[in-house]
């Protein structure tokens, strides 16, 4: 798995949508949104999300 890029919706279907067409450049096998509250960070940079 990997991170392609971020959208801003205001909710989750949104997100959905924003994603499809945002990253819609490759034939994706699965393609997941997740809202940035839950990420569980094992490292993170200093600068990210600042």
């Amino acid at each position: 798995m990997a991170h392609i890029g971020t959208v801003e919706a205001e909710n989750e279907e949104l997100a959905k949508v924003y994603a499809t067409y945002t990253y819609d450049e490759e034939d994706w096998a699965e393609m997941v949104v997740v809202d940035r509250s839950e990420l569980v960070w094992v490292r993170k940079p200093k600068w990210l999300f600042a």
